[in-house]
């Protein structure tokens, strides 16, 4: 059947401010044109040969209608065009598995990782570390992150204070990073979990550029074993929270300062559709 696709890549702007919410027309364009490249590679597949994306105006009686992330104003849009709508999560359940405090409370990612809601506190744990990333509540593709030392800045300040207005942020230990990949699922209603295939993510400047499958010997099995197990955990972790929908899990290795490769097997979650998408299921 065919599908209108509303490409909200900036979902995660409107889950941490629904009334102040402007939809960014620049990254739809991005959006068409990253998947389009894609398809071309026949990788990362997600809008099928009739699909088509919404522009305002649009008619599409009869089309199914799909989001990037099923927020109000996507659904909004869906139906503006007349596309047929299926059941979706509410947004307080897309606000609450989307914030990093969701994927922290998992206990999957770095030692020494931790999430914040006040600046004192914040400031205390940094004391414990050299050099850190702080990660907005929501963020994409690069944004809403900032790269700190143990001792804040004047600007590191004003930035936390400004990010704390709209949730809490995730302190992260900085660490040489050695490859970084990701790992595909739906989550149907019900339970049942249909899993993609692990890819290697290509990232400039944080942003997603390209996405290539993994071969059996680039990874080793028990990094393998790991990331599929923690893609089965934050399944469940979404299920109990009431998320039905496709998701995606991040990895990465990284070098330690005595030059010994680690494996992190869930660095991010993503409760929504990703760039790099590979299941033919969509």
């Amino acid at each position: 059947m065919a599908r209108l696709w509303v490409l909200n890549l900036d979902a995660e702007q409107e889950l941490a401010n629904p009334a102040g919410y402007v939809a960014d027309s620049g990254l739809t364009a991005k959006a068409r044109k990253s998947l389009a490249g894609a398809k071309a590679q026949a990788q990362a597949k997600l809008l099928g040969p009739q699909d088509r994306v919404y522009e305002v105006g649009c008619s599409a009686n009869g089309f199914e209608g799909r989001a990037w992330c099923p927020t109000p104003s996507a659904l909004e849009r869906l139906a503006s065009a007349g596309a047929r709508l299926a059941p979706a999560p509410a947004l307080a359940v897309l606000q609450r598995v989307n914030d990093r405090a969701f994927s922290v409370a998992l206990g999957l990612g770095l030692a020494g990782s931790a999430y914040f809601r006040e600046r004192e506190q914040l400031r205390l744990h940094l004391q414990g570390g050299e050099q850190w990333i702080l990660k907005r509540a929501f963020g994409f593709a690069g944004r809403g992150q900032r790269a700190v030392q143990a001792q804040l800045t004047e600007a590191d300040l004003s930035w936390i204070s400004s990010s704390l207005k709209y949730g809490g942020i995730e302190a992260v230990p900085r660490v040489e990073l050695r490859g970084e990949f990701s790992l595909h699922g739906v989550l149907h209603r019900g339970g049942r979990l249909e899993c993609g295939r692990i890819a290697r993510q290509c990232i400039a400047g944080g942003a997603w550029v390209d996405s290539k499958p993994v071969g059996e010997a680039e990874l080793k099995a028990s990094e393998r074993a790991s990331f599929q197990a923690a893609l089965k955990h934050v399944a469940s972790a979404l299920e109990r929270s009431g998320y039905f929908g496709p998701f995606g899990v991040d990895a990465f290795r990284w070098l330690d300062a005595e030059g010994n490769l680690n494996w992190n097997p869930c660095s991010e979650i993503n409760a929504r559709y990703s760039m790099g998408w590979d299941l033919e299921s969509a």
